[in-house]
């Protein structure tokens, strides 16, 4: 049995214990958020992962058409939006959050601008004609400023036949979900004259496993699973409190979300990739012969087929590119589907940079690219 005085000696030490933690939580806190503060404060708020693919994959020597200076400063644009995160978005998924900058702006659902002083023809008529460009990343322009992605660069070519483009790619979107996405932009009464698919790239790295899903799936499902088991406590939600933002950031660092290793031959991926895009192609086909528009579909250039990789800084790939590469690039130059253009190829000779980082075109090849389907286009005055 327990005396007055050892229950009042066990009380004491108990709350002073209390007392002692929750100073040093406390203490340990406000340490911890001035480091971090100062550290937000030096990179703008820029998420580590976003900063570590900038020094490994950026290229600053791959850009011809603007000065180092401009290009940095728009990375840093670029390192705010993508620390931002992507948005959802019923169907797709998801989609590119808005931002407004210098060098880099999209809409509130995150379309990226194309610069008014490029389509100055276009004002001068009342009626012109309406090209949609749907794509992922390269064709919203990762890498490079406003005004010269392949839809702005399109815009300038084509201004003096009373062109309007719009530039509708969006990060990790391959030919799937520009699919569901031309239906939504109908739906809301967005109906242009022509629409162009730019694609490859996404359509590989997305469907080489044989799983026609977008990107941020086997998230989203296990954030499904744990709903439904009962797991849904989100540490997220408390890391304004610098031990969580502490704990979570060495929880990715030691223990990344594992990625599946399915393995599959490169003819099976290979086949499965081919199939998918053509029965998508087939079915974008049918929805715009039911709107009247005029679908155009581009198999883009791509680091991992005919291309040095000595040009690139950092090559994705350590050992040999997958040959699943090889083997639908070659099907798809082969390929004789209606108003379908292959530029697969083009970078075969170059001898100079394309990349600015992974495989994000500089703006010099966003104008050939852009030069190639608008003569593909094939639009009379």
């Amino acid at each position: 049995m327990f005396n007055k005085k050892s229950i009042k000696k066990i009380y004491t030490l108990s709350a002073l214990f209390c007392f002692h933690t929750l100073v040093v939580f406390l203490l340990f806190n406000i340490l911890l958020s001035l480091l971090l503060w100062g550290k937000d404060s030096f990179s703008g708020s820029v998420d580590s992962r976003v900063s570590a693919y900038r020094e490994k994959f950026s290229d600053i020597k791959a850009y011809h058409n603007i000065s180092e200076k401009v290009a940095s400063e728009y990375l840093d644009e670029q390192d705010k939006m993508e620390s931002v995160g992507f948005q959802y978005k019923p169907w797709t998924q998801f989609r590119n959050p808005e931002v407004r900058g210098k060098w880099l702006n999209t809409d509130a659902s995150g379309f990226r601008n194309i610069p008014g002083d490029l389509g100055d023809a276009k004002k001068k008529r009342k009626k012109s004609l309406k090209i949609f460009v749907l794509g992922g990343s390269t064709t919203f322009g990762y890498g490079v400023p406003d005004e010269w992605t392949i839809p702005s660069h399109m815009q300038r070519i084509l201004a003096e036949k009373n062109v309007e483009v719009q530039n509708y790619g969006q990060g990790f979107y391959y030919s799937s979900q520009e699919m569901v996405l031309l239906w939504e932009l109908i739906k809301a009464g967005k109906v242009p004259d022509i629409v162009v698919f730019i694609d490859g790239t996404n359509d590989c790295l997305q469907l080489h496993l044989q799983e026609d899903r977008p990107f941020f799936t086997p998230e989203i499902e296990k954030a499904w699973q744990d709903q439904a088991q009962g797991h849904s406590f989100a540490w997220q939600e408390y890391s304004w409190i610098p031990m969580v933002r502490l704990a979570l950031g060495l929880q990715y660092r030691l223990f990344p979300p594992a990625v599946p290793k399915k393995e599959k031959s490169s003819l099976e991926s290979s086949r499965y990739i081919a199939n998918s895009y053509k029965s998508n192609k087939r079915m974008i086909e049918a929805i715009c012969q039911e709107y009247g528009i005029q679908p155009y579909f581009v198999w883009q250039p791509t680091p991992f087929y005919k291309y040095k990789r000595e040009l690139h800084r950092t090559f994705p790939y350590e050992g040999k590119v997958p040959k699943y590469w090889e083997e639908i690039y070659r099907e798809m130059e082969n390929y004789e589907g209606k108003n379908f253009l292959y530029l697969g190829s083009i970078l075969e000779y170059v001898k100079e940079k394309v990349f600015t980082d992974d495989v994000h075109y500089n703006g010099k090849y966003n104008n050939i690219i852009a030069e190639h389907i608008c003569q593909f286009l094939n639009l009379k005055k």
